[in-house]
Order: C-alpha cells, then structure tokens, then sequence
C-alpha cells in the first residue's frame, strides 16, 4: 500500500458545494418526501408528526425565552428594516414591538440632535459584528437613551448578510 502524501492546497481539486446530510433531510421532510426519521440516539424510528411536535415545542421555549428576557434583541433584515423586536423594547423604550416591525431602524431610532451618529452605526453594522457599540437612541417620547449595542450579523449561502 503506497502512503499517500499530503496534497498542497493548489493540488485540491475545487470544492463544490453541496447541500449537507442534513440540509437535503431538511428540505425532503418540508416538501414532504419523508415522513419519519430515526433517532441517532437510541435508533428508533419516530414518526414526522413526533419531530415536529418537538421542534414546536422547542420553538416556543426559545420565544418565551427571548420574550422574557430584560434586554432588547432586535432582528433586523440587511435595509435596515426591523423584522423582529422582543418585549424589552416597551420597557426599555416605550415601543410595543408591533408599532416597529417593518419600519427602518434608523429612522425609528435616530437621536435627532446627531442622526450622522446612527448612520456612522449602521454603516459599521454592515461592515462587520459590533461589540459593546455605545449609540444614544430616542425613545417612544423622544427622550434620549444611551445603549450598548451588540450585533451579530447573519450570512447567507452567497457570503451576503
């Protein structure tokens, strides 16, 4: 048995990218190609409806957890529109989350005396994940809130947030 030596980087051949084991039994059980899966735990066979039973259920502890936590989280598509706000938000700002959803954080959010500071942020924000970003943010009332602001960037397949 010849031993194999290990190939330099320019004698890969080019990746191509395929779904994962995984993203493919995803995208068969949303079309509705499978209807049960096996546990890789204990082997056993359980039905689509168990699955989806327990992923609901996971679903709902992750809101109720996100709900109830004292701190603003905000989901936010690559525009700058708010897709998401918890119920922080009204005790922290005075914003029902419904009053946000769909419109621009910038223009929601932009301390009026310094909106270049909310655009420098969000510039930032598209450029790279923040880390204790300290932003003055107007409230329901107008009145002015220092926050921190983490963020956390999400990429698509194409590299894109």
């Amino acid at each position: 048995m010849k031993d194999k030596k290990p190939r330099r980087p320019s004698e890969l051949p080019p990746v191509v990218h395929q779904l994962s084991d995984a993203e493919a039994t995803l995208r068969a059980i949303v079309s509705g190609q499978v209807d049960s899966i096996v546990d890789p735990l204990t082997g056993a066979t359980r039905v689509l409806q168990e699955a989806q039973t327990a992923l609901l259920e996971s679903e709902q502890r992750y809101h109720r957890l996100v709900n109830r936590i004292a701190v603003v989280i905000l989901e936010l598509e690559p525009s700058g529109t708010i897709r998401f706000a918890n119920e922080a938000l009204l005790h922290v700002l005075g914003f029902d989350p419904a009053e946000v959803v769909g419109r621009a954080f910038t223009e929601t959010f932009a301390d009026p005396r310094d909106p270049a500071a909310t655009e420098a942020f969000w510039n930032t924000v598209h450029r790279e994940d923040v880390t204790k970003y300290e932003l003055r943010i107007a409230s329901k009332t107008g009145a002015m809130r220092m926050l921190e602001i983490t963020s956390a960037n999400q990429f698509g397949a194409d590299g894109v947030p």
